[in-house]
């Protein structure tokens, strides 16, 4: 089982208040969670690794947050992989989170490889971050400010949209971090 902890921090309560508010669409949200810190976590990987958030400033974070029975999440997971493999040797962190268990996502990354760092358990990672529709995914800048975001998906056996949405945000950030 994942542990989790989320800290109290005047900028979390910031972040969590765009998933209480009663926004009228997701552009609504995007644009409440731009320019936010990211939630402080402290959690495990499937693999076994401790990751707290404060830990991973200095990196570019692409967190995905997905789950095992989702069609368009599943769709993306090709793409994902893609981006990852492409951006291996950069400053680049990918994480994958999912309320899933370890079980069931061991299981499903027999058939279908997900290549980022695999975080189960993780409802109140989740929550905190007030995902309320799958798939969702940040890009993270070094300081761990959200500089984009994305919700949904296709079903499309060959769903591109994730690696053409994300490519050119993680291109930018790195070029902003070599000036």
């Amino acid at each position: 089982m994942s542990t989790l902890l989320i800290y109290a921090a005047s900028a979390q309560d910031d972040f969590k208040d765009c998933g209480n508010q009663k926004l009228g669409s997701v552009t609504e949200w995007q644009a409440c969670v731009a320019g936010k810190q990211i939630p402080r976590f402290k959690e495990k990987t499937i693999a076994g690794e401790k990751l707290r958030s404060e830990n991973l400033k200095g990196k570019i974070l692409v967190i995905n947050f997905w789950f095992t029975a989702c069609p368009p999440c599943v769709a993306e997971i090709p793409a994902l992989n893609k981006l990852r493999e492409e951006y291996d040797n950069k400053n680049i962190r990918f994480l994958s989170v999912t309320f899933d268990d370890k079980w069931t996502v061991g299981k499903f990354l027999k058939r279908l490889p997900f290549n980022f760092d695999n975080i189960v358990d993780a409802s109140f990672t989740r929550d905190a971050f007030g995902i309320r529709i799958y798939p969702t995914t940040f890009v993270i800048d070094q300081n761990g400010v959200i500089a984009n975001t994305w919700v949904g998906g296709s079903n499309a056996e060959k769903n591109e949209q994730a690696y053409q949405k994300i490519k050119p945000v993680l291109d930018q950030l790195l070029k902003q971090s070599t000036q």
